[in-house]
């Protein structure tokens, strides 16, 4: 994440703020106390992000199944992920607040359990390469939030940074979910 004051080392404010139109010094200076209360209000990155949730989410991380067809034709959904999305809901519904209706950048750090035959050498995380897929997983996760109304429709997250890895310390996930300002 970047601070205030390294994007003003990076970025003009002005140019930012005022549609990349060059500015007076005065404006400028409006411009630089204006990224400087956003810091202080818990905004940051490129364009002034607010973190609205940021939760540890205990359990073991399970990938959305695919939708099944019976032999009579009936589709269904396997319901082997809901023990996870219940996870989810649990650890958001305490603090859940307002509905976000805006866009949504989300964080999702999946921690893996390590198979039984593996150690880890040192406290750094194993980046996992096989099944389940991390979109998969990722599907799951987010269904939950829409379900209990974190925000409207998933389709309102447009980025989103995702990892999964194994760890020999609590499994679950780390998600944070910022907003725009």
């Amino acid at each position: 994440m970047f601070s205030i004051r390294s994007l003003l080392l990076r970025f003009n404010p002005l140019q930012i703020l005022c549609g990349g139109k060059r500015r007076t010094a005065e404006q400028q200076t409006e411009a630089a106390a204006v990224y400087e209360a956003a810091n202080e209000k818990g905004f940051s990155g490129d364009a002034l992000m607010k973190t609205i949730y940021q939760i540890f989410v205990e359990g073991t991380p399970k990938p959305q199944p695919r939708p099944r067809m019976a032999r009579n034709g009936h589709v269904y959904n396997p319901h082997t992920a809901d023990s996870w999305k219940d996870e989810v809901k649990a650890a958001f519904l305490p603090c859940r607040k307002k509905t976000i209706t805006g866009p949504v950048r989300l964080t999702v750090r999946f921690s893996i359990p390590l198979p039984k035959g593996m150690k880890m050498a040192n406290s750094v995380p194993i980046p996992h390469v096989k099944k389940p897929d991390t979109d998969n997983l990722l599907k799951s996760t987010m269904d939950s939030l829409t379900d209990i109304g974190i925000w409207e429709d998933d389709s309102q997250v447009y980025e989103i940074l995702t990892g999964k890895y194994y760890t020999g310390r609590k499994t679950g996930a780390q998600i944070t979910i910022e907003t725009e300002l």
